[in-house]
């Protein structure tokens, strides 16, 4: 969706970067999203869809990893909505619903001329 009112192909990718380093930092893939977090930075790994993503992969890898049941626990945990964990299917839903609106969004824009 950056890419379509970029001018030049050389301002895409630090454009894409500049947004997906945070993203990347506030999806747990690196740092553990506890509930130990001040309320805005859950707020905002809970509004990225990147944690969606990170939750159902590390759920899906740790299916097939056969390791002690303590050491696969401290690893899974998953997205709460309150007392509510989000299911896998969900995590996966809301990455698809994410990726089609903004993929609807590009679309549109790509059908304005200029």
């Amino acid at each position: 969706m950056l890419a379509v009112r970029v001018k030049t192909i050389q301002a895409v990718m630090p454009l894409v970067q500049m947004l997906l380093t945070p993203l990347m930092f506030l999806s747990g893939s690196l740092f553990p999203v506890g509930a130990k977090l001040p309320l805005w930075l859950t707020i905002a790994t809970r509004a990225n869809p990147i944690s969606y993503a990170v939750a159902a992969m590390r759920t899906f890898v740790l299916h097939f990893i056969h390791t002690p049941a303590g050491a696969v626990s401290s690893f899974q945990g998953g997205l709460t909505w309150g007392s509510f964990v989000v299911p896998t299917w969900l995590d996966i839903l809301v990455v698809l619903g994410c990726g089609f609106a903004l993929l609807g969004v590009a679309c549109a824009m790509f059908s304005k001329t200029e």
